[in-house]
Order: C-alpha cells, then sequence, then structure tokens
C-alpha cells in the first residue's frame, strides 16, 4: 500500500469513494451533490500548500482509501492548524495499513506546513469504536464529542 498526493487523473476514484463514504454515513439522510464535491476535489489538487487530498493506492493501482485536510487558524490566534475534511478507507481495505500511511502522510504534510495541532473529527459515525481505538492507538487524544439533532 503506498500513499501519495491526489492529483486530476484520480476525479472518478475519489467521486466513488465519496459516494461509498455517503451512503455508509449518518449523512446519508441528505442528498449528494456531486458537483460541489467535485470542486472540493479541483481545489484541493490545486492548491497542495493549504489543501490536500491524500490517497492509499493498493495492488493494481486501486484507490483504497483518501484522507483530506486543509490548514487553518483559529477562531482566537494565528497558529496554524491542520483539520481533517474527511477520513475513510473502503470496507474491503479496512485492517490492511490503508488508515495508518494515510494518517502518517497527513502529519508528515501537516508538519511542512509548520501546524502545531493536527485534528481529525469522527462525526460521520462510521464503526466509532474501532476509530477511536485506532486514533488513540496512533498518540490522539480524544477531545470533546460531536452531537447532532435533527431539526
Amino acid at each position: 500500500m503506498k500513499v501519495r498526493l491526489a492529483n486530476a487523473s484520480d476525479e472518478v476514484a475519489l467521486l466513488e469513494m465519496g459516494r461509498r463514504m455517503h451512503a455508509e454515513s449518518r449523512f446519508s439522510r441528505y442528498p449528494l451533490d456531486i458537483d460541489k464535491l467535485r470542486k472540493l476535489i479541483g481545489l484541493s489538487v490545486a492548491d497542495a500548500n493549504v489543501h490536500c487530498i491524500l490517497v492509499a493506492q493498493g495492488p493494481g493501482n486501486v484507490l483504497a482509501g483518501m484522507l483530506g485536510g486543509h490548514v487553518l487558524n483559529m477562531f482566537f490566534t494565528d497558529a496554524l492548524i491542520a483539520q481533517d475534511k474527511f477520513f475513510y478507507v473502503l470496507p474491503e481495505h479496512r485492517g490492511s495499513s490503508a488508515a495508518m500511511k494515510l494518517l502518517m502522510a497527513f502529519q508528515r504534510w501537516a508538519a511542512n506546513r509548520q501546524v502545531r495541532e493536527i485534528n481529525i473529527n469522527m462525526s460521520v459515525a462510521i464503526d466509532m469504536e474501532r476509530f477511536d481505538k485506532f486514533m488513540r492507538h496512533t498518540g490522539f487524544t480524544c477531545c470533546g464529542s460531536n452531537y447532532f439533532k435533527a431539526a
């Protein structure tokens, strides 16, 4: 399994992974706007200084997972942090090295941008206990919770 920055030729595979992530997540009750997702991919590929999409590529050059993120400052300081937008590994590749390699690559990408902190959120509600165990195993600390209520 190798990890690299996504490029424009990955758009079809990224859109398909996005569809699968959406269908598996708690957000499946909302309509998926493919054009909006396509624009996000384009922005992230075009401006790798602030945005990134990392992909895990398995045998046969098949994409197994993706982690998108960006660098920003918090509302109260100019200190930079790296924040994920999405972190998803296809179900058939869970348990492989994809998630670990994506996270390690995101940490390197963030370090190259001299961030003070890396934030990874869990808001999609996919296998939350397994994700929590993975994140703690990789040295992350849980801080807070995500809550939602349909309006």
